[in-house]
């Protein structure tokens, strides 16, 4: 593969995704950026596209409103099970797939995306998420670190925390009842379908699509003040689209964050210095948890396509209308144009402008619930876990392979 990089114009290449070392990204996408910011990249289905690994050049194109994200166009790596099972119940006319369909406002372009993320940009904006959820997201995480240390140590703490977080946040935020969690768990887990298969990621779909069903319905005779009630309410949005967008906002908002907050952990903690000096400053985990999202870039894979609704020149390369362009975020959140010493976790670093959560019109509506969570999360834990460290041998901790849509490890056994 080196010998194609070098060479401008060769072959459509894959996706790089094997990885140097627990936290850096393929060191192809280094050369990459270097030799041929622009690439030819062939997609697993075979079609022909473009790769870019340049910071200033990602930022562009996805700000550039000539790139579309339109709903029918193909993910560059959705997987295999979930693929399958997409197509099989769109072409079955499965009301749960309909739905996610017609309120899945993160594959529409303007007007229809203008129209969803018109109404519910208010309701994630720092401000209001730190009046309205800053006490739930706290007492949330002070309850979840009383388990910890109820039991243990040592502690699992992918399952007893970091995904404890998100999950039960986003379904407050929603008004999702606490016998509803287990549900929204599977469907989020399917959406990734690494450990399951078809029949369960199918039968999750269309279970979370019921319990949203049932609760848009509850609101229209009692409307509460948690998000689908005012969605309801606001008459902007047809029912179905409703139940679309709640699923969506489910999936999303549960495993980016859980991803961050357990990968964050498993950093800091490989890089003692930093967590230390986080413990001894915790007025820098703001500026920590912004170093983290660009060190880490946890999202991998497919969040960053976009198509080309007219001819667009790049960087002196023609990308023809239709054809897809896949912005690396592990490329371009370690650009040493951009971030000096970009290989370096450096909790004291401004690593605004990362592009992990996104830019221009898609930017990730949940970002700033995101860091919210972050925020809380990484406080709680410095303060009641000083001395939180890992219980096994670093090489233990299992993590999935390089082309997972999300790279963080399945679990981190930790002590104190």
């Amino acid at each position: 593969m080196t010998a194609q990089l070098k060479a401008p114009g060769g072959a459509p290449i894959p996706l790089p995704t094997e990885r140097v070392g627990l936290f850096n990204p393929p060191a192809d996408l280094a050369r990459l950026r270097e030799e041929e910011p622009v690439r030819r990249l062939v997609y697993p289905s075979g079609e022909v596209g473009w790769l870019v690994t340049d910071y200033e050049l990602g930022r562009a194109v996805l700000g550039d409103q000539r790139f579309g994200k339109g709903i029918d166009d193909p993910q560059m790596h959705d997987p295999p099970v979930v693929a399958e099972v997409n197509e099989r119940m769109k072409a079955a006319g499965d009301p749960a797939m309909m739905a996610m369909r017609a309120g899945n406002f993160l594959q529409m372009d303007p007007p229809e995306h203008t129209r969803f993320r018109r109404l519910l940009a208010p309701y994630f904006t720092m401000s209001s998420l730190r009046a309205e959820l800053g006490s739930v997201v706290q007492d949330i995480v002070d309850e979840r670190l009383r388990a910890m240390e109820e039991a243990g140590p040592p502690v699992e703490f992918v399952t007893t925390f970091a995904e404890a977080v998100p999950l039960r946040t986003i379904c407050h935020m929603l008004g999702v009842p606490e016998s509803g969690r287990a549900t929204v768990r599977a469907f989020a887990d399917g959406a990734l379908a690494e450990r399951v298969d078809g029949d369960e990621v199918a039968a999750a779909t269309r279970a979370t699509g019921e319990l949203m069903r049932e609760l848009v319905a509850r609101r229209h005779a009692e409307p509460g003040e948690d998000l689908v009630s005012r969605m309801v309410v606001s008459g902007v949005l047809e029912d179905h689209e409703i139940v679309g967008v709640s699923m969506i906002l489910a999936g999303a908002g549960f495993h980016t964050t859980s991803t961050m907050l357990a990968n964050g952990t498993f950093a800091l903690l490989c890089e003692r210095e930093r967590w230390e000096r986080l413990v001894a400053e915790p007025d820098l985990v703001e500026r920590a948890s912004e170093e983290l999202l660009r060190y880490l870039t946890v999202n991998q894979l497919d969040a960053h396509t976009r198509t080309a609704r007219e001819d667009v020149e790049i960087a002196g390369v023609l990308v023809k209308t239709g054809e897809h362009v896949h912005v690396s975020l592990p490329a371009v959140n370690r650009d040493p144009k951009r971030f000096e010493d970009p290989d370096a976790l450096d909790v004291e670093r401004d690593a605004r402008g990362q592009l992990t959560l996104g830019h221009g019109i898609h930017i990730c509506l949940g970002q700033h619930l995101a860091r919210l969570e972050m925020y809380v999360a990484f406080r709680g834990l410095l303060a009641r876990f000083p001395t939180l460290r890992l219980a096994v041998p670093v090489d233990e901790v299992p993590m999935p392979p390089g082309s997972a849509p999300l790279y963080s490890p399945y679990e981190l056994p930790v002590a104190w």
